[in-house]
């Protein structure tokens, strides 16, 4: 039966995943739709860059991008932080020999 801290290990790091997945599909999407240039009709002006050609996105699609990116290093720090504080998993070195001859 896992435990409660094995648990919430567990939920922090598929949130982190979630949250870098939906960071990296949004971003592809946005960077095939979006126009090149800015804008302001639309409010298409926050540029984003990929590999030296830039798009142009609206302020929540850039904050979309942003939030989702913090929620990936915060959640997997966290989740980095409980395993050291708490050893929910055991590391694969413990089992390993202490000399190797």
């Amino acid at each position: 039966m896992l435990r409660f801290r094995q648990v919430l290990a567990i939920t922090l790091v598929a949130v982190g995943i979630a949250a870098f997945v939906i960071h990296l599909v949004s971003w592809y999407r946005l960077a095939e739709t979006s126009p090149s240039s800015p804008n302001r009709m639309t409010g298409q002006v926050y540029a984003l860059s990929n590999h030296s050609s830039y798009f142009y996105v609206t302020r929540d699609e850039k904050t979309l991008g942003d939030v989702c990116i913090y929620i990936t290093w915060i959640a997997f720090l966290m989740a980095g932080a409980i395993n050291a504080y708490w050893r929910v998993f055991p590391s694969p070195l413990d089992d390993a020999p202490k000399k190797f001859y």
